[in-house]
């Protein structure tokens, strides 16, 4: 009779899902190429969110599932939308499919699918005039000594102010103190 520990069989269950985790690719949960555009990514993710959201099917018996490639659909989106972790998961995939006995070669990406900042685009209003950061840092500053100085003079004129009334109303009431006090 074989006997089979829990450890053994749990560590046979860990293997299988490691097995299964390293062929499946985050481009294979969004069901795409690995030269796809960032607009492809986005599109496609949309649309398998909308069709894996576990809101999106009542029914109990399909939650489950749904919930496992909901959250799997979420990780793919989050490494590959963005450029840097993109290059770096590419990277990852490019040493697992190496051979054991290979060398290692410097990995090279494969600029062609990588979106690459425009140095001549202009991210600001358009219509509006491109400006110098030191023109508005300029700016905010002579803002800021402007504020500041209107600050302390309302703040000083507020307390003199008050000042000269509270001594005013002192005065008042010492008087008709006084005159009170002489009656009596």
């Amino acid at each position: 009779m074989l006997r089979v520990s829990q450890n053994q069989v749990y560590r046979t269950i860990l293997c299988m899902q490691h097995i299964r985790f390293m062929r499946q690719t985050h481009y294979d949960t969004l069901r795409l190429a690995p030269t796809c555009t960032p607009k492809e990514i986005r599109e496609a993710f949309i649309k398998l969110s909308k069709k894996l959201h576990p809101d999106a099917n009542v029914s109990n018996s399909d939650r489950k599932p749904n919930e496992k490639a909901f959250v799997q659909l979420l990780e793919a989106y989050k490494v590959l939308s963005r450029e840097e972790s993109r290059a770096n998961y590419d990277f990852e995939l490019s040493l697992r499919k190496r051979s054991p006995g290979q060398h290692s070669r410097p990995w090279q990406p494969n600029p062609s699918h990588y979106r690459k900042p425009d140095p001549d685009s202009y991210y600001g209003i358009k219509g509006v005039r491109r400006v110098n950061n030191w023109i508005i840092v300029l700016g905010c500053g002579i803002f800021m000594i402007i504020g500041v100085t209107l600050q302390a003079v309302a703040i000083d004129r507020s307390f003199t102010f008050s000042r000269k009334q509270l001594d005013e109303s002192s005065r008042k009431y010492a008087t008709t103190h006084a005159e009170i006090r002489a009656e009596a």
